[in-house]
């Protein structure tokens, strides 16, 4: 709120935050995702205009490839919980 009013002061023009401090934005910049997040999201999302039986196989399908994910990265010494929650969420 007071960077924004500072920069409407120099500006005459205000910015919210959000464009201030790209920081505060909810969730994770396309730049800094997970490479197998980003990929399952856009898969997932490919889905949404496919004819039902066929987005039903391939949701099937999408989701037994993501348990399978999730069971490696569980596996590992060190875990990256992240992308475990965020593969979770995908199949909620």
């Amino acid at each position: 709120m007071i960077a924004s009013l500072l920069t409407h002061q120099v500006y005459k023009k205000g910015q919210p935050a959000t464009e201030l401090f790209p920081y505060l934005q909810p969730g994770v910049p396309d730049f800094l995702e997970d490479e197998r997040v980003s990929k399952a999201r856009k898969i997932l999302n490919s889905t949404i205009n496919m004819p039902d039986k066929l987005r039903e196989s391939n949701l099937k399908t999408f989701i037994t490839a993501i348990k399978e994910e999730i069971q490696i990265e569980g596996d590992l010494d060190d875990p990256d919980y992240y992308v475990i929650r965020q593969l979770k969420k995908l199949i909620a």
